[in-house]
């Protein structure tokens, strides 16, 4: 148990196995046939972290309600979500059956961008309902303020800038969304849907990890986040850059089959895949990473370039 910080707070035994996932993340295997994952939330010096794993507890027990697939966090065995230990504030989530899809080494890429888009539309149509019930617990995003601070975050770093694209880019953005951000539809989002926080087991039934980053805000952010991951895993691949318009475009259609877009949403499809990677980079200078922020922002130029039409 010494080398599994706050794993003490759980009766896990017998323990059989442990990996290291991630700096984060321990893979637990216990007798019979158990998995968990211990995950480190953050530093004990940290007492708003309790109530936002109460926060988010709350939501992945409605979710499991209706019906979605979710890791839902275990108690310990004195009845709190976290456990301090070794400086830091630990949570232990049940282990979800199946895998990830490998979207690009599929033999269909395409279909399995659609099943991806599917399934957060799908878990999107639970939101609304826990919207009603616990947007005031969350917080209240604004998608144009986060573009805003990310652009104020890249001044001065030195990052290239092409002919002066940023601000062509940015000028585009902001008379295009601020028309068009007010009306599209919100909710609690998960803001964290890459394809490695969506499972589908042997039936095909997708589970959805990772909810710390829920908050409210413009629902299509979620796909589009999807879509601009799955750009990041390939993004030095040109032959791969080529083929993502049309998965970006399957991860749209498998979202709309289950939450059907708005107007506005049509409209807001060619620019929130900038926002997200002006978030990006404007995150990774923030972080001393100019490197990662340069990334974000060569896509960011490439989708300006390949830009898409109003609708999908």
């Amino acid at each position: 148990m010494s080398a599994l910080p706050g794993a003490d707070h759980w009766n896990l035994e017998p323990i059989t196995s442990t990996r290291q996932i991630s700096g984060r993340v321990v893979r637990i295997e216990c007798e019979p046939s158990e998995v968990w994952f211990l995950k480190k939330i953050g530093a004990a010096s940290e007492p708003a972290l309790h109530e936002g794993m109460a926060r988010e507890y709350r939501v992945l027990e409605l979710l499991s309600r209706s019906g979605v697939r979710v890791a839902l966090p275990r108690p310990t065995m004195g009845g709190d979500m976290l456990a301090s230990a070794s400086g830091g504030l630990y949570a232990l989530y049940a282990g979800l059956t199946g895998a990830h899809l490998d979207v690009w080494s599929a033999e269909r890429p395409e279909r399995e961008a659609y099943r991806l888009g599917h399934a957060i539309g799908r878990l999107h149509q639970a939101m609304p309902a826990l919207t009603a019930e616990l947007a005031d617990a969350f917080p209240q995003s604004n998608l144009q303020a986060d573009v805003r601070r990310a652009a104020d975050q890249l001044a001065g770093t030195g990052l290239p800038d092409p002919a002066g694209r940023f601000a062509v880019i940015q000028a585009e953005y902001d008379a295009a969304m601020a028309a068009t951000y007010p009306d599209l539809p919100r909710h609690l989002i998960h803001r964290d849907a890459h394809p490695s926080n969506i499972i589908f087991d042997a039936a095909g039934e997708a589970g959805f990890l990772d909810f710390e980053l829920l908050r409210v805000e413009c629902r299509l952010f979620d796909p589009c986040y999807c879509s601009t991951a799955l750009l990041a895993e390939r993004f030095d691949d040109p032959g791969a850059r080529r083929s993502w318009t049309a998965l970006f475009g399957q991860v749209i259609a498998g979202y709309a089959s289950a939450c059907p877009l708005m107007d506005a949403e049509h409209r807001a499809l060619r620019y929130l895949p900038w926002a997200i990677q002006l978030i990006f980079a404007g995150w990774w200078a923030r972080q001393g990473d100019l490197e990662r922020a340069r990334s974000s922002l060569e896509a960011l130029y490439w989708l300006y370039d390949h830009a898409l039409p109003e609708s999908c």
